[in-house]
């Protein structure tokens, strides 16, 4: 809930409610374990401002937005089983599967209701940690979005109205990729090495071809130092984000805009005075690095914070 558009729209409100019910189940035998779920959603807009709006946001300033209006309910699953190969491996298999429909008003290129979207989410990984603080995890994932309903770049001037209105299509889309991570101590050192890695394709449907999709970046990696004792605590990260581009918030006439391609390196120092009372100095971004993750919001440059963390 985001009344006066907090981080949406300032100005816009984001006022709704979330109704949900989950089932869960988990059984195990010996070394297998079992574990499925079903988890039914409905949202209702008190008052739904302008969200989501792809291309240049200034068009739609005059957009009323939604009220009183109930979305329609979707219905999600889950399937997941853990088999435990000695004290220190186990691999694991995880599912998530179901519809996502369109929201109420949603039109489509030929001016009727998009289909609802299908969507499939595997994950197969396995996991080794020891007694020592080793920790590593790879997994290889997929999500297989069956008429995904994504915006077309096209807009419609409703003449009864005279509203602007954004149009979408349904289009296949899947991503697949694998991820790798790693926590480990430095020799003898109080010292830990924290690493992540995921390598990803995403391709969409583009007129019958399954094409490389863009908008979304091939690599993300993620490491750094943690140093701990007595009262003294230093982390170094660092982060890696290969190039991609969108046209989301930009001016359609413009085209997708570069996003990504950048290193961020963050470091935090915390120092307890006391049991409940520590002072804090946090670096971010560094090298004061040029970059953005979504068209029209760039990061803000070096910041430094100082303070105090009271825990009671």
């Amino acid at each position: 809930m985001t009344p006066e558009g907090k981080g949406f729209y300032a100005g816009h409100p984001c006022n709704t409610e979330t109704f949900s019910w989950v089932l869960v189940d988990e059984q195990k035998w010996q070394r297998i374990a079992l574990d499925a779920g079903i988890r039914w959603v409905k949202e209702y807009y008190i008052e739904y401002g302008a969200y989501s709006i792809e291309g240049s946001g200034s068009l739609f300033k005059k957009v009323p937005p939604i009220e009183d209006q109930w979305m329609p309910a979707n219905i999600q699953g889950s399937l997941g089983l853990t088999a435990t190969m000695s004290h220190a491996t186990s691999i694991y298999v995880n599912s998530a599967f179901g519809q996502v429909k369109p929201k109420v008003g949603t039109l489509d290129t030929d001016l009727t209701k998009p289909g609802n979207e299908q969507r499939i989410k595997l994950d197969l990984g396995v996991i080794h940690q020891n007694d020592k603080g080793f920790h590593t995890m790879l997994t290889l994932f997929t999500v297989l979005q069956e008429n995904a309903i994504k915006y077309s770049g096209k807009t419609y001037l409703n003449p009864a109205t005279n509203l602007l209105m954004e149009l979408y299509t349904n289009r296949d889309q899947i991503q697949t990729g694998v991820e790798f991570e790693l926590k480990s101590p430095l020799f003898s050192l109080p010292l830990d090495v924290v690493f992540n890695a995921t390598a990803m394709q995403s391709r969409i449907d583009q007129v019958g071809e399954m094409v490389v999709n863009k908008e979304y970046p091939t690599l993300i990696i993620n490491g750094g130092l943690d140093f701990q004792r007595v009262r003294i605590q230093i982390s170094l990260m660092g982060k890696y984000v290969s190039y991609f581009e969108n046209n989301r918030f930009a001016s359609i006439s413009d085209g997708p805009q570069p996003l990504g391609d950048f290193f961020n390196l963050d470091a935090v120092v915390k120092y307890n005075l006391m049991d409940y009372l520590k002072f804090f100095i946090k670096f971010q971004n560094i090298f004061n690095v040029k970059y953005s993750t979504c068209v029209g919001y760039p990061d803000f440059g070096r910041q430094i914070y100082l303070g105090l963390r009271l825990d009671i």
